[in-house]
Formats: structure tokens, sequence, C-alpha cells
């Protein structure tokens, strides 16, 4: 119910089979099955137990982007780096690993040439020909609420609840 949602709002059929984890996308690209990537918000190579391993996969890549708040040790060997905005500098929500939703509110603007990672996916978006694809015409709080409606949350929090409190933590399966 919830993929027939998103893909009639996206136009497109959402895959069914799992895609790759790190370690994975590591080994394909050592197989030569995986030719570019784009890391967005993690520091891949200092994150994982072999970073010589992981190094020596990046170089092979033939075009990597890093979206990052820092020059990390993995935007070292990317073609194009994008400067992240950290989350004091942008509207929308959060989710971490531990399944925590928070809501973040823009405490002041970014600095520097950094940006948002709603305005880089929309203009990364616009660039591709799909002006409207990513972000749907809305504003960044209201494209989080649209797709928070599209989910099952609503079933357990209602969004001004959601709002009000803050935060939710999705219950593990």
């Amino acid at each position: 119910e919830i993929r027939a949602k998103f893909e009639a709002d996206w136009g497109v059929t959402l895959p069914t089979t799992k895609g790759l984890d790190n370690h994975g996308m590591i080994e394909a690209i050592h197989q030569g099955k995986l030719k570019s990537l784009y890391i967005k918000g993690e520091d891949t190579i200092t994150s994982d137990s072999n970073a010589n391993d992981v190094g020596e996969a990046l170089r092979q890549l033939e075009f990597l982007i890093v979206q990052d708040v820092n020059f990390s040790e993995t935007a070292q060997f990317a073609d194009l780096v994008l400067p992240a905005c950290p989350s004091l500098e942008k509207e929308g929500t959060f989710t971490s690993t531990e399944r925590l939703i928070q809501r973040l509110y823009q405490a002041h603007e970014p600095l520097g040439e950094s940006k948002t990672d709603f305005w880089i996916f929309t203009e990364i978006c616009k660039r591709l020909g799909l002006a409207n694809y990513f972000n749907e015409g809305c504003n960044e709080i209201d494209w989080v609420k649209r797709h928070f409606d599209a989910s099952d949350l609503p079933k357990v929090i209602a969004w001004k609840e959601f709002i009000k409190r803050g935060y939710y933590v999705v219950p593990a399966e």
C-alpha cells in the first residue's frame, strides 16, 4: 500500500529487491560492477574497519560525489564535494540509526558555501531536468509532511503530535 503511494507520487516503479549495504558496495566497486557513488553524510573510510580496502575501492570509481558537513577522509577521494550544513542550519527532520525521528528547527542561516540537503537535492534534480521531481514544488517542511502522511507513521502518531513532541521512535519490528 505504501509502495503504491510513493510509486504513484513519483511516477516510477520502486525496486523490490534489497540494495547493497556499505560492504556490498565496496565489494561491487572491486568487482567493477559499481562505477560511481554518491556518499551523503558519512565518512565511509573512517567508519569501516578496513580503511585501506575502502580507500582502494574509492580510487577505482570513475566518479565519486561526497556531500558532508566536514571535508572528511572520504571527501579527499571525491571528484565533487557538496558542502552540506549541520542540523542547526536547516529545517526539517533527522532520522538516526536508532530509528529516532527528530524535528529540526533552523537556528541560523547556513554559513559559507554550505547548503541544506533539501537545497542540494533540489538543485541536482533541476540540473538533471527534473525540476519538481524531488521537491514536488514544496518547501522543505511541506515536503517532509507530504512523505510523513504517505507513510505508516500517521497510524501511530499524528503530524501535529509529532511537531508538538519534536520526536518519534519507530518501533523495531
